[in-house]
C-alpha cells in the first residue's frame, strides 16, 4: 500500500471516529497507531515493517496468523473457506480466485460491507447474517490475535493490536 494513501486513510478515520465511537480509549489507540505510521516517510522504514511482517508469518508463529482457520486449527480449513465463500456470494460478493476467504482483511472488509448494506437498506436477514458472522468469524479469534500482537516488540504491530481491540470493543457497544 502506498504510504500517502495509508496516511490519508488514517486522517479520514481520525475525522469520523468520534462520530461512530465515543470511547476515549479507542481514539487514543488510533492516535498511538498514527504516531507509529506518520513518521514513516521512506521505503526503508516500510521495508523494515515488511521484514517484521514476514517474520511473523512463519509457520512457527501460528498465533500471529492473519487467517482465521490457521489461527484456530493450524491449517487452512477448506470447510470454513467454503462456508465463507457461500456467505460472500449470498451477499453478492466473489472472493478473488486463489484468495483464502478467511484472511483478516477480507473478514473485516465483509463486516464493513454488511454494515454499509444495512445503512442503505435495513433487512432482517442481513442483520442475522451480520450477527452470526461476528460471532463465528470475528469475536472468536480476532481479539486473541490482537492481544498477542500487543506483546510484540514491534511498535507497528503492538499499536495495531491495541487499536483492533479498542475498535472491536467499540463495535460491541
Amino acid at each position: 500500500m502506498d504510504l500517502d494513501i495509508l496516511k490519508g486513510e488514517l486522517a479520514e478515520v481520525e475525522e469520523i471516529l468520534p462520530e461512530v465511537c465515543k470511547c476515549k480509549e479507542t481514539h487514543d489507540a488510533l492516535l498511538k497507531f498514527k504516531e507509529v505510521i506518520m513518521p514513516i516517510n521512506d521505503y526503508n522504514k516500510l521495508t523494515e515493517l515488511e521484514v517484521q511482517f514476514v517474520n511473523l508469518d512463519k509457520p512457527s508463529f501460528i498465533k500471529y496468523s492473519l487467517y482465521e482457520s490457521v489461527h484456530k486449527v493450524g491449517y487452512h480449513d477448506l470447510i470454513n473457506a467454503t462456508d465463507l465463500k457461500r456467505l460472500y456470494r449470498k451477499h453478492g460478493l466473489e472472493p478473488t480466485k486463489g484468495e483464502f476467504p478467511d484472511h483478516i482483511a477480507l473478514l473485516i472488509s465483509f463486516l464493513s460491507y454488511l454494515y454499509l448494506k444495512l445503512s442503505i437498506e435495513f433487512d432482517e436477514k442481513t442483520v442475522k447474517d451480520l450477527e452470526d458472522f461476528k460471532k463465528k468469524h470475528i469475536y472468536d479469534w480476532i481479539p486473541k490475535l490482537a492481544e498477542s500482537l500487543i506483546d510484540l516488540p514491534y511498535p507497528y504491530f503492538s499499536s495495531l493490536g491495541y487499536l483492533t481491540i479498542r475498535l472491536l470493543e467499540c463495535e460491541k457497544s
